[in-house]
């Protein structure tokens, strides 16, 4: 058996999918026919890139060939297909509605998390939610058929470190259409992932952060400064050219009225990926009004 349509579905939901090569046969020997879904997360060290886990999860461990799960969710909400079919991701389990089966009989994913302490973006849970629901509205299951990897084999594994009731009612409620907001856009994610590394690096109390690339965007270095991080949100907000130019006109020539206009989608944009308790809309306008006058000079882009 072989489910082909799980990147389909999850884009059909709205998600960012990645597909990798081969997925639709790369998979574990023996029987499969999925009757419940587990719930993971990769236990690597935060410094460990997400590119790296997801190569791990594909391809397997020197002690647990690969694949390990069906899909990986990144820190960024970004869905990565694996496989359609079975692969090496639990022990029978021990305890709960489905003790006694084991990979034979299970659909799985991974999420690049620690497991430890680490935080869920809210861009990266939003997206653990918004694919499971689409799989099991697909399948026809209901979200009790979800269970954490903890819950399944517990004092064995504690994976995943958020709360599996609300898991599950929160894709419970994308299911039934009450939450189907939670699915963002591949903008929004990345100001939620920018977000995140301006957070990370006021904790380490650093002076200067650097992002990673994402898609077509490059590297990035900033100063760990509110006001500079808005900008550098602002130009990663996607606009169309022709009336980014129209605004930048605008506002050459003073014309604040037509520039407060133009900025009315950047700053929903970017409000919607961050938290709104610590943040004004016209606080990100002002951002971007900055970033509209001045340009590629408020950030440097790395080699």
């Amino acid at each position: 058996m072989a489910l082909l349509w799980l990147a389909d579905v999850l884009r059909d939901a709205g998600l960012t999918v990645v597909e990798h090569a081969g997925w639709k046969t790369h998979n574990r020997p023996g029987s499969w026919a999925p009757t419940f879904g587990v719930i993971h997360a990769t236990a690597a060290p935060r410094t460990q890139a997400d590119s790296v886990q997801i190569s791990v999860v594909r391809n397997g461990r020197e002690d647990l060939p690969g694949p390990i799960a069906n899909g990986t969710v990144d820190r960024q909400g970004r869905w990565h297909i694996l496989s359609a079919g079975r692969c090496n991701s639990t022990l029978a389990g021990t305890a709960g509605p489905f003790e006694g089966r084991g990979n034979a009989n299970a659909l799985s994913t991974e999420a690049c998390n620690d497991n430890r302490t680490e935080p869920w973006p809210t861009v990266q849970y939003n997206a653990y939610v918004v694919g499971w629901a689409a799989w099991c509205h697909r399948i026809g299951w209901t979200p009790g058929r979800l269970v954490g990897h903890k819950e399944h084999t517990p004092g064995r594994k504690s994976d995943p470190t958020f709360n599996m009731p609300k898991f599950r009612a929160d894709v419970a409620r994308v299911i039934a259409g009450e939450d189907n907001d939670m699915a963002l856009t591949e903008g929004q994610a990345y100001v939620q992932h920018v977000m995140n590394y301006r957070l990370e690096g006021l904790r380490a109390n650093r002076e200067i952060i650097t992002i990673p690339a994402f898609g077509d965007q490059p590297a990035v270095t900033e100063t760990n400064n509110l006001a500079a991080m808005l900008r550098l949100v602002a130009m990663k907000v996607d606009i169309d050219p022709a009336e980014l130019a129209q605004i930048r006109a605008a506002a050459e020539t003073g014309a604040a009225t037509a520039l407060t206009a133009g900025t009315d989608e950047i700053v929903a944009g970017v409000l919607a990926g961050l938290d709104p308790s610590n943040l004004t809309v016209e606080s990100v306008r002002q951002a971007v009004r900055d970033v509209l006058l001045h340009g590629a000079a408020t950030y440097t882009t790395q080699p």
